[in-house]
């Protein structure tokens, strides 16, 4: 049975919490999924943001620079002759320009009759952009998708927030015990380190849980024995070896 030298027991609570155990805690993985999530959101946010803002800005240059011209509805999809269109319903217009007639597709954004003309401004450089908007897009009409998933990201930093304290606090003041390992695995959040699934090897609590450790860590194998901080109250066991103890066993 492997065993584990004296020299690599955690210190005694309450522990530390130094720079180096902030660090440590900061990046295990199960709070720096956290952080990459909320990250992950916000960027998102951000790109969609300033596609949506570059859209506009198109938009208000095609309604202020556009030639005006008159096209025939010719065909409206799911609509026949003299129908009323819908903003949803693909349409074809045959646009009368001064250089003849082109047909053109896109979306109306106000009801019309198929058949009949309509007014829509035309990219003098590009015939296939047109629009038959007066008036831009609201702003806030153009970024409401944004706007209402933009609550999400404060939510996920405070999240990751919360879960950093509770680590914490499970390091300085969870008990040291030996715990064994009963399966090791490649982390898919966190490809440089390894998940444990362990159970505690003293006591009548036999219930498995998973911990993290780093490459420092691809040695060890079922039947192994490490060093864990277990909460003394609620929160997830965090193994000595990601905290620069308990380590490998021999």
């Amino acid at each position: 049975m492997p065993v584990i030298s004296v020299q690599d027991e955690p210190a005694k609570p309450p522990r530390a919490l130094t720079a180096q155990a902030r660090r440590a805690i900061f990046t295990e993985p199960r709070v720096r999924q956290w952080w990459m999530l909320a990250v992950a959101v916000l960027v998102l946010f951000a790109v969609y943001t300033v596609e949506r803002v570059l859209v506009r800005n198109d938009e208000v240059k095609l309604i202020r620079d556009g030639m005006i011209v008159t096209a025939r509805l010719a065909s409206a999809e799911n609509r026949n002759k003299d129908q009323m269109t819908t903003p949803t319903d693909q349409v074809h217009l045959m646009l009368n320009l001064p250089t003849g007639v082109e047909e053109v597709t896109g979306y109306l954004t106000k009801q019309s009759l198929v058949g009949h003309d309509v007014s829509v401004r035309v990219d003098p450089g590009d015939h296939t952009r047109w629009t038959d908007r007066t008036e831009a897009t609201p702003l806030l009409e153009s970024l409401l998708v944004g706007i209402m998933v933009s609550p999400l990201v404060p939510v996920l930093f405070i999240m990751a927030y919360l879960k950093l304290r509770n680590m914490q606090k499970v390091w300085q003041t969870g008990t040291a015990q030996i715990a064994v390992i009963s399966d090791r695995r490649q982390s898919p959040i966190a490809p440089m380190s390894y998940s444990l699934r362990c159970s505690l090897q003293n006591g009548n609590d036999k219930k498995l849980f998973d911990v993290f450790v780093p490459k420092a860590g691809k040695d060890l194998a079922e039947g192994g024995l490490i060093w864990v901080i277990v909460p003394v109250k609620k929160g997830s066991p965090l193994a000595g070896l990601w905290m620069g103890c308990g380590s490998v066993p021999v």
